[in-house]
């Protein structure tokens, strides 16, 4: 089964997403299964849509059929750490499916300078990291925080990609690693 062979295709994937969850279920009744969300997407016809209220007018009892709901609310940080819409969409999510527990499965920030709005260095991601954990810890409705990634991809503090660890290139702790425990 595809479901991405083009635009975005909520149907598809309930489709998808169910016939995966019967035959894993009958295979290993004690797997648990995520169910994918995003809080917008572009149609075929080019026109912004709500992926998971077209997710659940497709496929109506999917929550039921899920363990928890995913979700990766990236987006630009003040040097604080503040979070801004991207966070904020957990909200949307957990309106829009209220019964599942929330997953965070990817959420970071780079300690490259570079794209506007990312941290200014890694006393700065470690305050973003830090903001995630304590937000986790303080909602209920959140089960999981996976912050992307283990370790930087390289040396060049300009390359916004190389940055995102909780460790260095060379397996040394940052401190966003500390921000994390």
């Amino acid at each position: 089964l595809a479901f991405w062979d083009g635009p975005p295709d909520p149907a598809a994937y309930a489709r998808l997403f169910l016939a995966t969850v019967a035959a894993g279920r009958a295979a290993n009744p004690n797997v648990r299964w995520l169910l994918a969300s995003g809080t917008s997407y572009t149609d075929a016809a080019g026109r912004p849509r709500s992926w998971d209220l077209d997710l659940l007018r497709a496929a109506p009892t999917i929550a039921r059929q899920a363990d928890g709901i995913t979700a990766h609310p990236y987006g630009p940080r003040d040097g604080s750490g503040n979070a801004d819409s991207g966070w904020g969409q957990l909200n949307a999510v957990h309106r829009d499916f209220p019964t599942l527990p929330l997953w965070v499965t990817e959420v970071g920030v780079t300690s490259s300078a570079s794209p506007a709005g990312q941290a200014a260095g890694e006393q700065d991601k470690a305050a973003a990291v830090g903001w995630y954990v304590a937000h986790v810890r303080s909602t209920p409705w959140i089960q999981a925080l996976y912050v992307y990634g283990f370790a930087d991809a390289g040396t060049d503090p300009a390359a916004p990609e190389a940055n995102y660890g909780l460790f260095d290139h060379q397996l040394q702790a940052l401190p966003a690693a500390g921000a994390y425990t």
